[in-house]
């Protein structure tokens, strides 16, 4: 990959320069937010519970219950799996989760590089990438929090398949690759289901080989998920009210992501630096963004505006991963184009203020966490989860701050 600015105009010294500064300080920023999840005590909710109940579980009976607690809609049996071998490794001990963590988003920054390169984007967009994962408010809280560590699994599968679908590779080795990374997204998330997306790719060129491969993933998906939580999947209780308010939240996760003018399905109170970037950033797409009709390009907006669809009746952040990943790619598209000699550097900047934000708040939060819940808090704040799980999760946590 040529990792040299595409103004070609600009003399050699200073685009070796401006890169020099781009990749510095896209190190730095990573380098503080390792050094920051490294000092986050375990979330008191999702994870302490998820850890407990698997470290009781069996590996044999992950396949057949369902995710996070019993009776819950979720089927993940992925996730379960991964965070069960983990558990099982580390115990309790928080760094080495942080670690796998860290290094997950490595990969997916790898992965999503290797995509780029595909689509023919110059190298100066990896550093733009890596301050986008890092500061876009619907991808860190996925990398941040161990319980989401599945999310990020789902985007490296799809950031994986969009390298494969367009690479030279044969078609068929395209389609086993997809297949496989299609049941990996699958087992971690519901929203795995986005990978259907590369079908449409595949079938052009071998349309009964595809559709029948697709097809027995997808179907045997559902037959599990109905088999494990009811033939209703999680959705037999849903009222018309219900529906409506799906409706309306992925009317507001669609603009949140596009524009963050909403934020958790309600729109903003207060204005933070991530609304005029993100608008500013749609902004540059839609103006720039080259070759609209490209298939990349339908495939990204399909998954930036489509994905909102696996939102849940509660709005979050973190929902919008995938789709937010989509967004990135699009942006980092629009950032390569030449009318703007000095553009991906100035995006760079930009989104690097973000990430450095973002790398802020986490930190701010992770003190709030450990002063607000756990110091207080000599018993466990969830009557289910037991005392010697509290007990070991808070010793952690308070020795953070010691």
């Amino acid at each position: 990959m040529d990792l040299s600015l595409p103004d070609r105009p600009l003399p050699h010294v200073i685009r070796r320069s401006a890169m020099t500064i781009m990749w510095t300080g896209t190190a730095v920023l990573m380098i503080g937010l390792f050094v920051v999840m490294a000092r986050q005590p375990f979330e008191y909710v999702d994870d302490l519970a998820w850890l407990y109940r698997l470290g009781n579980q069996r590996f044999a009976e992950i396949p057949f219950s369902p995710a996070w607690m019993d009776g819950s809609p979720f089927y993940r049996p992925g996730a379960e799996l991964l965070l069960k071998l983990l558990h099982s490794a580390f115990g309790w001990h928080l760094l080495p989760y942080r670690i796998v963590q860290f290094g997950a988003l490595l990969l997916l920054l790898w992965t999503t590089s290797v995509a780029a390169a595909r689509l023919d984007l110059p190298g100066s967009t990896i550093p733009l990438l890596a301050v986008f994962l890092i500061g876009s408010p619907f991808i860190s809280g996925s990398v941040i929090w161990l319980s989401e560590l599945p999310h990020i699994v789902v985007l490296i599968c799809f950031a994986a398949g969009l390298a494969v679908v367009f690479s030279s590779r044969s078609e068929g080795m395209k389609l086993t690759l997809c297949a496989i990374l299609f049941v990996a997204a699958l087992s971690m998330k519901e929203n795995g289901l986005a990978l259907l997306v590369f079908y449409p790719f595949l079938a052009a060129s071998l349309p009964v080989r595809a559709t029948l491969v697709f097809g027995a993933i997808t179907l045997g998906y559902f037959v599990m998920r109905a088999a494990t939580i009811g033939h209703g999947m999680g959705l037999a209780n849903a009222s018309p009210v219900d529906i409506q308010s799906y409706a309306v939240n992925i009317a507001s996760q669609v603009i949140a992501l596009w524009t963050r003018l909403t934020k958790w399905g309600e729109p903003i109170h207060e204005l933070r630096y991530e609304t005029p970037l993100l608008l500013a950033s749609t902004a540059l797409i839609a103006l720039l963004l080259p070759k609209w009709r490209s298939r990349p390009a339908i495939l990204l907006l399909i998954v930036a505006l489509g994905c909102a669809l696996f939102s849940y009746a509660y709005a979050r952040d973190r929902h919008l991963a995938l789709p937010a990943l989509a967004y990135g790619l699009l942006l980092a598209m629009a950032s390569s184009s030449r009318r703007i000699r000095w553009l991906p550097v100035l995006v760079w900047m930009a989104w690097s203020v973000q990430a450095a934000l973002t790398v802020r708040d986490v930190h701010r939060a992770s003190v709030d966490l450990i002063e607000r819940v756990y110091r207080p808090n000599v018993t466990p704040p969830m009557p289910a989860l037991p005392v010697h799980v509290w007990d070991i999760a808070r010793s952690a946590a308070l020795s953070l701050r010691n």
